[in-house]
């Protein structure tokens, strides 16, 4: 059993936070009527609840408005409507972390070039320049540019950007090591790894979590937030075939876009993908099955 297997174990038979949570669900499923299909889609924005000690399967939450309140406005500038649904939107459009950690994923990752990446590199690795470029566009609004730069000036930006995003590509690395770690000790085959060709799940995990702690501010209403749920569903299905997939490109995704290597953070999947208490363990990836 390696160090990371024993750590998950040790963290979840001594009373991990996600285990309070199971008590939590049966608590509130006691109360709260939700069908098996709105357990479904809960299920793909359940992680983030989970880990804040909540409920999985049902929309309700038990945590005070003022700590919802303050991890929102820390964590995403969250403070009412008008910050929530643009970040939900793009979540939910899988284009918050998901460009830039595809990226990384396809042309690092999936071609085995792991090692610290350098400004040099760029040029060595085919297609990765153009990944970078194009990751630049997406994560920078280049619109406020002068519309006058010489060409000269127009790559000394570029390349000024290419370096900050070297560097989180990095950080992306280190912790996509340690990711796969886990995933590995968790019983998931290289072949599956292999599988993930997206880290989407990552973004659109956090848009059904973040659109149940804003109803709970009352920032959108409940039948928005099963939009979201329905929505971020949808497009998970139509890139993964499982929960094992779709969770295994969340950690992917994770690493890449947040460079966040604590193996604590990570042990949370031991209860998602091997406890029989998980509600990945019991809800149908796909509708109707």
């Amino acid at each position: 059993m390696s160090k990371y297997y024993k750590l998950m174990d040790k963290m979840v038979v001594k009373g991990h936070n996600l285990r309070h949570s199971v008590k939590e669900t049966k608590k509130l499923t006691e109360k709260y009527a939700t069908t098996a299909e709105q357990r479904r889609l809960l299920a793909f924005g359940a992680i983030l609840p989970l880990q804040n000690y909540e409920a999985a399967t049902v929309l309700q939450l038990k945590n005070s408005k003022f700590d919802i309140e303050v991890m929102l406005d820390s964590y995403w500038g969250i403070k009412g409507r008008e910050d929530a649904v643009p970040v939900i939107e793009l979540l939910m459009s899988a284009t918050n972390h998901t460009p830039f950690a595809d990226d990384i994923y396809q042309t690092l990752v999936k071609t085995g070039k792991l090692n610290p990446l350098t400004l040099e590199d760029l040029q060595d690795i085919t297609g990765l320049e153009n990944a970078f470029q194009a990751s630049a566009e997406r994560c920078y609004d280049l619109s406020q540019l002068p519309e006058d730069l010489t060409e000269e000036e127009q790559h000394t930006f570029y390349w000024t950007v290419a370096s900050e995003l070297a560097a989180r590509a990095n950080e992306g690395l280190k912790a996509y090591a340690v990711a796969k770690d886990i995933l590995l000790d968790l019983g998931c085959t290289e072949a599956e790894l292999e599988a993930v060709n997206s880290t989407a799940a990552w973004d659109l995990g956090r848009a059904g979590s973040i659109a149940r702690f804003c109803v709970k501010l009352g920032y959108i209403a409940e039948d928005e937030a099963w939009k979201v749920m329905q929505i971020a569903a949808d497009n998970a299905t139509s890139i993964y075939k499982n929960w094992r997939e779709w969770l295994a490109g969340y950690v992917i995704g994770r690493a890449l876009g947040y460079g966040n290597d604590s193996k604590g953070e990570y042990g949370t999947f031991y209860f998602f993908l091997k406890q029989e208490l998980s509600p990945y363990q019991e809800i149908p990836f796909l509708p109707g099955t």
